[in-house]
């Protein structure tokens, strides 16, 4: 798969002047950012000068030419997270269009329209064709549930673990 992503190039530095940067494709900034800034991209960020106190969230790389003092960097963690998650989903969007096709053909036919089940509440049935059909189906629910909570705590501690590395880092090289 190749994707093109924009590129945003910020001339000078990220302070409350300029505002925080949130955006879609890679972030090049010319300049340092400053304590309190925040730098988010769906690609990378690239930062000429020193973030200092400051947060930065890639999909991609993080790559500074100078220092980092007291910031928190997140850097791939969420691409990995969304890209398993998007498999997941796939599974799970597959099987919603097996018993959704199953369910047309369930309504079309002559025996269920004499059943005792209507066409306004359809979970009886729904229900069986996951019970004898779509055994699967629950269990793939369960997994993309648990993945994503437990992803999500995944990447808020890779952040701050960055993070603490990089203030105790910083705090031994002053």
């Amino acid at each position: 798969m190749v994707s093109i992503l924009p590129t945003l190039i910020h001339q000078g530095n990220v302070n409350e002047s300029s505002g925080n940067i949130q955006f879609t494709g890679d972030v090049e900034i010319e300049g340092e950012v400053e304590a309190g800034m925040l730098v988010e991209a769906e690609g990378n960020i690239l930062v000429e000068q020193a973030v200092n106190q400051a947060t930065l969230n890639a999909s991609g790389a993080v790559i500074t030419r100078k220092n980092i003092l007291n910031s928190d960097i997140s850097a791939g963690a969420q691409m990995i997270l969304v890209i398993e998650l998007s498999h997941m989903l796939q599974s799970i969007h597959h099987s919603i269009e097996k018993m959704s096709a199953l369910l047309k053909q369930l309504v079309l036919s002559s025996s269920f329209k004499s059943s005792d089940v209507s066409s306004n509440n359809l979970q009886p049935l729904i229900c069986m064709l996951i019970e004898k059909k779509m055994k699967d189906f629950p269990m793939l629910v369960k997994k993309y549930v648990e993945r994503s909570r437990s992803g999500v705590k995944h990447v808020i501690f890779n952040s701050f673990h960055t993070s603490s590395f990089i203030k105790y880092h910083d705090s031994t090289h002053s």
